[in-house]
């Protein structure tokens, strides 16, 4: 889209009354998401969070939000969850011509501030950020994360009471603002602690030649699987949180660049890093939850020129667990986390959408896209058995028993039954015979 135009100019203006700074014209989803948000705050929402996918411009719908405020004659403070952050936030937000306060929860000062803008606000469900709101506690805040759940369980009631649901993932490939991804997976879950391949293998027989992340178990297993690629002749680092800060930053500019084929994470590129030439993806280890396996997954659906999908080899069957990103997630502020929709929430019509990858089928035919056979129809077998009664009724004691048969006596004499009547009835209930004395009792 061109920059440019000033009808694609005007669309953000009339959404951001008073901004003079041309900057890239807002895609439809976004403008409708912070439209929401503010009127949610106008009209009495305090603390509102906006949840959007990752690759769908979150950042910079919070930076119109941003702006907007401050034309309002607000004094916005822009916070991150890491002092490393600060400058990131700063170069982005200057180069939409946006220019908040820029702080960390770690920041010495407090400025005044009426405003309160938190990315990846999952960071800030902490003992530490309500210091924040201590400082500032009748400010209205907006916050966006593309995962509403702390990994440590703790919900995120405490930091926002609404949220605004800005863009899915799969809305987003839908639109041609993600690639679609492919998935590639054992045919079942794997044991703990087992891979159904090496990583270099699997990417020499279906990745070859592809920008990739291999995200490893451990240190050590990271280690085995980069000298295995470089073996192989494929340029390969790891990459962890020991990493020392400027090799980590050549690291990631040599990904970004093309350099570097295949990094080997531990524990880091989960968020936050913009990796658009990588796609494919290699998960050599388990993922406890839909949030954190959503995180690694797309970090190769972000657009780049050439770049027609990304392929996740699934090393463990992870993906049997969690799904597919395109699938329906369901959110939840009260800390029960990001979870994986039902086959109802999932698809309308199972009969004409691919099980595996979604993409539409003809029922009862293999999917056009993945391969995917359908599932067969099985008929029940058949194995013989007699039918017998529910008798609840044989669970009964003497008495119970008694008060029955009293009013099966008092039927029998008023229908002019004779006495074996009575004994039949009793017989067939209880399964067995009704003595003399039991019957007197009942006269």
């Amino acid at each position: 889209m061109d920059a440019e135009s000033p009808d694609l100019v005007r669309a953000v203006l009339e959404i951001f009354p008073g901004s003079d700074v041309v900057v890239p014209p807002m895609r439809e989803y976004q403008r409708t998401a912070c439209r929401r948000l503010v009127d949610a705050q106008d009209a009495g929402a305090k603390r509102v969070m906006l949840v959007s996918c990752c690759g769908s411009g979150k950042s910079r719908m919070l930076a119109e939000i941003a702006r907007y405020r401050m034309n309002q004659g607000r004094r916005v403070g822009w916070f991150a969850h890491r002092v490393e952050l600060l400058e990131q936030a700063r170069e982005e937000l200057s180069a939409l011509g946006v220019f908040p306060e820029v702080l960390s929860i770690q920041s010495k000062t407090r400025p005044e501030l009426d405003y309160l803008i938190q990315d990846e606000v999952h960071h800030f469900a902490s003992d530490e950020w309500r210091k924040i709101f201590d400082c500032y506690p009748d400010v209205e805040v907006a916050s966006g994360t593309a995962t509403p759940a702390r990994a440590d369980g703790r919900g995120l009631h405490t930091i926002a009471d609404r949220m605004v649901i800005a863009a899915r993932v799969s809305e987003m490939v839908e639109q041609g603002f993600l690639v679609p991804l492919r998935i590639e997976r054992p045919n079942k879950i794997m044991p703990p602690n087992t891979l159904n391949a090496r990583p270099v293998d699997a990417y020499l027989e279906m990745a070859s030649g592809r920008s990739a992340l291999v995200y490893s178990a451990n240190l050590k297993a990271a280690q085995e699987h980069c000298d295995e690629f470089l073996a192989a002749g494929i340029e390969a680092k790891v990459l962890s949180g020991t990493t020392p800060k400027e090799e980590r930053k050549r690291i990631i500019e040599d990904l970004r660049s093309g350099a570097l084929r295949v990094c080997v994470s531990v524990s880091v590129l989960t968020e936050g890093t913009n990796l658009p030439r990588v796609s494919c993806i290699l998960l050599a280890r388990t993922v406890g939850s839909v949030m954190l396996f959503d995180q690694i997954v797309m970090r190769g659906m972000r657009l780049f020129p050439g770049k027609e999908d990304c392929l996740l080899v699934d090393l463990t069957g992870a993906s049997y667990i969690h799904g597919h990103p395109n699938e329906e997630r369901l959110y939840s502020l009260d800390g029960t986390g990001v979870r994986r929709g039902t086959e109802t929430d999932l698809i309308a019509d199972p009969g004409t959408s691919c099980r595996v990858c979604g993409a539409p089928t003809e029922p009862g035919t293999a999917c056009g896209e993945c391969g995917t056979e359908p599932k067969a129809l099985v008929v029940p077998k058949v194995s013989p058995s007699p039918f017998v009664k529910y008798a609840f009724m044989r669970r009964q004691n003497e008495e119970e028993k008694l008060a029955w048969l009293k009013k099966q006596v008092q039927t029998q004499r008023a229908k002019g039954y004779k006495q074996g009547w009575v004994f039949y009835r009793f017989q067939t209930v209880y399964g067995e015979r009704l003595s003399s004395e039991l019957y007197r009792k009942a006269q």
